[in-house]
């Protein structure tokens, strides 16, 4: 029955295209993500290369200045206001399978005491085209997610109404009793261009040394939603209508999964928990800010007193990076607990929108393909808080010298502080639910599935013609 099954599958016009554009489509997802992933490397690595470069050229300088071959700058290279140090992180572990938001999200962030805040600690990044932003990035987590469900259905959808208009479904029932059965087998062969494009994105990954523990959610994840769509494909085209009925029903599925209900999710969330508007910060920040400038002097004798470590027997009145580090500091202070509620109320927004996600699986899905490919929320997370206490470190570091007003030598640059991202552990705990999920939903489906297949079965009774005439499904 195989053998004969897949002769007649191979024969399909619509099988061999499917399995022309779903391998082009597999070959240019990994191809286009391979290419982002190797040019958000290659930015990242330059920021670090560019640090490390100016600390070997401020450290040259003092050489030159200790010896006499040129003149000593007092606002160069030994002044600590001016040392920085670009904290960069390199992309997700699978960022090649799925990009995420890594293309929106910023991956480096400046790091030093002029004008350097916790809320600014990123104002240096910059979107790229906002017509390519919108029009997103073609990854493999699009084409599992939107573009295979489409193949899937359309290589199933008229599996059983294809014989039965064309009158080959009574020669079929003949053949023997097991109608659903060799229908069953039709379904699974159609589907597997789907299934070895799953597998070559396997294989690739490991050849790109992916992660085997982050690979082996994301694929288990992708075979599950495919194994869903695939049994929702052999429902519909288990059902006794025509194939443009059939044709219209698949179509609506798909939009109303893949396309409507993650959308009302997120507009379900926005509407219980909006998302913090950005003009009460921005107006806080100009507030505090102008505050701070109009009593600068001020500033700066009340931040000495509060740390008595930071006193020196020199004058800082006319020390314009005392001043200047005592205010934002001061800012920081005024602005904390507006930062406070607005990651509290983005806390609130993150959490509904990941309750009602579960609405539809293809939501779920994207949400487990980018956790387990360190693309998602929780990486992004991790670096930002990462970079902050960076920041906090190198003003702890730094600052007494400015208060002190002494200078950076070339021992001090090469103990100044350099920044590493520790990569977190894989989110297991947030993925067990989704997986879950996906699981039960395509056992059910396919359940299902096979309970509607072997309807076949008794509505031909047998298989004899004689009474497949009365059947619906002829």
């Amino acid at each position: 029955m195989f053998a004969g099954e897949w002769r007649i599958t191979s024969r399909e016009p619509i099988f061999r295209w499917a399995c022309v554009l779903v391998l082009l489509l597999t070959v240019t997802c990994l191809w286009n993500g391979q290419r982002f992933e190797t040019q958000r490397n290659t930015q990242a690595q330059a920021e670090i290369t560019r640090s490390i470069e100016k600390r070997q050229f401020a450290k040259e300088t003092l050489r030159r200045e200790a010896a006499g071959l040129v003149p000593v700058n007092p606002w160069g290279a030994s002044e600590p206001n001016v040392a920085d140090w670009n904290a960069a992180r390199s992309s997700g572990p699978l960022a090649a399978l799925s990009f995420g938001r890594e293309d929106i999200e910023p991956f480096s962030a400046n790091v030093s005491l002029f004008m350097v805040r916790a809320d600014n600690l990123f104002r240096k990044h910059e979107f790229g085209s906002p017509l390519a932003l919108a029009a997103g990035r073609f990854d493999v987590g699009f084409l599992v997610v939107l573009l295979l469900p489409l193949f899937v259905l359309a290589l199933t959808y008229n599996v059983v109404a294809e014989e039965r208009e064309t009158g080959r479904l009574r020669l079929v029932a003949i053949q023997g009793p097991r109608l659903g059965a060799r229908f069953g087998v039709r379904l699974a062969l159609r589907l597997s261009p789907v299934l070895v494009s799953l597998s070559v994105i396997g294989v690739t990954a490991v050849f790109w040394n992916a992660p085997i523990d982050r690979l082996a959610i994301w694929l288990v994840a992708a075979l599950l939603y495919l194994v869903f769509w695939g049994a929702l494909g052999a429902s519909i085209a288990s059902l006794p209508w025509r194939q443009e009925a059939l044709a219209l029903t698949a179509a609506g599925v798909w939009l109303a999964v893949v396309v409507l209900l993650p959308a009302s999710a997120v507009a379900s969330a926005n509407v219980i928990a909006p998302t913090p508007a950005s003009f009460d910060l921005i107006n806080t920040v100009r507030e505090a800010s102008n505050r701070a400038n109009q009593r600068i002097d001020e500033n700066l004798d009340g931040y000495v007193s509060e740390h008595p470590e930071l006193q020196d027997a020199g004058a800082n009145n006319e020390y314009w990076p005392a001043k200047l580090y005592a205010s934002q500091r001061i800012v920081e202070d005024e602005i904390a607990p507006v930062i406070a509620e607005q990651l509290r109320r983005q806390e609130r927004h993150n959490l509904w929108v990941d309750r009602l996600r579960f609405i539809s699986p293809a939501a779920v899905l994207d949400q487990v393909l980018t956790d387990a490919a360190g693309t998602g929320r929780l990486r992004q997370q991790a670096y930002v808080e990462q970079a902050q206490l960076f920041l906090d470190r190198w003003g702890k570091t730094l600052s007494p010298m400015i208060f002190q007003r002494t200078r950076l030598g070339i021992d001090d640059i090469d103990r100044l502080p350099r920044f590493e991202f520790v990569e977190p552990d894989v989110p297991t705990a947030r993925l067990l639910s989704p997986l879950a999920y996906l699981a039960l939903l395509a056992a059910g489906m396919l359940g299902f599935a096979v309970a509607r297949l072997r309807g076949l079965d008794r509505s031909f009774d047998g298989g004899r013609a004689t009474q497949a005439t009365h059947s619906p499904w002829m």
